[in-house]
């Protein structure tokens, strides 16, 4: 559950979740039948859509909750890429890496292969 977009926070992602859920149950009420036969946008109107996106919105609140925590227990703490590309990793070997080169290291595979094959474990090993 790797949530660090960017570098973005376990906060920022359950912040921006819940922005989103809200935005969209808002535009559902907002958009969809009017509660109660009352007008919309007014005071008793905003009450009878609070009563009846409460449920929704703790729905939410609750799923919003369960990225944070997951992101902030799994999310990849404070590295980030950036810090990992500043620190490549060792090169192998000092050569390049030519034809001939290959060539060898793909023998040196199939002979390992066949070792494993007929169980020669010593042969596989050298």
């Amino acid at each position: 559950m790797l949530l660090h977009i960017g570098g973005t926070s376990p906060a920022g992602v359950a912040a921006v979740i819940a922005v989103i859920f809200l935005l969209i149950f808002a535009m559902s009420f907002a958009f969809g039948p009017v509660p109660e036969g009352e007008r919309r946008f007014t005071a008793p109107w905003f009450r009878a859509w609070l009563r009846a996106s409460t449920p929704r919105l703790a729905i939410a609140a609750a799923f919003a909750s369960v990225i944070f925590v997951g992101s902030a227990l799994w999310g990849g703490g404070g590295s980030s890429s950036a810090a990992n590309c500043e620190n490549p990793l060792a090169p192998l070997s000092g050569g390049a890496i030519t034809d001939a080169r290959l060539v060898t290291a793909i023998g040196a595979l199939n002979d390992m292969t066949s070792a494993a094959q007929s169980g020669d474990t010593e042969r596989m090993r050298t």
